[in-house]
């Protein structure tokens, strides 16, 4: 089965005529790496692709790619609340109290 990369994309409809702007309409697709929305057409133009996590990436990620990696935000997110939470049951174990403050 061949998945399309532009499964999950999603379109806006920005309507400013009523204060003066325009309408503006256009299929959207979000980056793996950062959640930035990008549209289509902006994306082609200034975006890239990781083969790593078979998804679209903005411009910024895309040039962070061979430095850094595949950053995929969910795991990034997760990696942190797992860290916070080992801190928290080491700081528990320990008997000591995280939300406490010092003046």
């Amino acid at each position: 089965m061949v998945r399309s990369v532009f499964n999950g994309a999603g379109y806006l409809r920005s309507d400013n005529r009523c204060s003066g702007g325009d309408l503006d309409e256009a299929d959207v697709v979000g980056c793996s790496h950062c959640q930035k929305i990008m549209k289509k057409t902006g994306w082609k133009a200034d975006g890239g692709f990781c083969h790593r996590c078979d998804a679209p990436v903005c411009g910024l990620c895309c040039d962070r790619i061979p430095l850094h990696g595949c950053e995929v935000f969910m795991r990034v997110l997760e990696t942190a609340l797992a860290k916070k939470y080992r801190l928290e049951q080491n700081a528990r174990l320990m008997g000591l109290d995280l939300n406490e403050r010092t003046g």
